[in-house]
C-alpha cells in the first residue's frame, strides 16, 4: 500500500547525493563492509539519514522484500562529502530457523540497497553468500518431491 510519508521520510532545506557503493567482502565469514559518499548538493547546511536495507533473493524464507540494517545520520555543509560505512555480519542476513533453533543465513544472492528511506532506495548491489551451515531437510505432507 502506498503511503504519504514512508519510513525515514524527512524534509531538509537542502539536497542529497548518494554515490560511490563499494561491498568488499572481509576476511571472516559473512562479513562485509559497505561504503559510500554522501553529498550535499544544495546551498544550505543540511543532514540525512542514510539507510542499508538487505534483501533476502535466496527464496530459503518467507521474508521482507527489504529489511533495515543499519543507518546514520550525516551533517553535511553545502558542497560537503563525507565516507559512510556499514558493517554486514552474519546476523544481517540470517533468519531464525526452527528446525535448527539457531539464526540461519542460506547460501545464495542478497541485495544490498541504500537510500534515504524505505521508498527511496538509491544505490543497489548483491553479493553471493556461502553458508557454513547447511539446513536440515524437512519433508511434510505438502512437500513436492519430483
Amino acid at each position: 500500500m502506498e503511503v504519504l510519508f514512508p519510513f525515514g521520510y524527512g524534509l531538509s532545506y537542502t539536497q542529497f547525493t548518494l554515490s560511490h557503493l563499494h561491498i568488499v567482502k572481509q576476511n571472516q565469514p559473512y562479513l562485509y563492509e559497505v561504503s559510500l559518499e554522501i553529498k550535499n548538493t544544495g546551498n544550505c547546511f543540511g543532514k540525512e539519514v542514510v539507510q542499508l536495507y538487505v534483501g533476502d533473493r535466496t527464496g530459503s524464507a518467507s521474508r521482507p522484500i527489504k529489511e533495515l540494517k543499519g543507518f546514520q545520520k550525516v551533517a553535511l555543509q553545502p558542497g560537503e562529502t563525507k565516507q559512510v560505512i556499514f558493517q554486514l555480519d552474519e546476523r544481517s542476513f540470517a533468519w531464525y530457523n526452527e528446525g535448527m533453533k539457531d539464526w540461519y543465513a542460506a547460501s545464495g544472492e542478497y541485495e544490498i540497497m541504500v537510500g534515504t528511506s524505505s521508498r527511496d532506495m538509491r544505490l543497489k548491489d548483491t553479493i553471493m553468500l556461502e553458508s557454513e551451515k547447511e539446513a536440515p531437510l524437512f519433508v511434510e505432507e505438502n512437500t513436492v518431491v519430483e
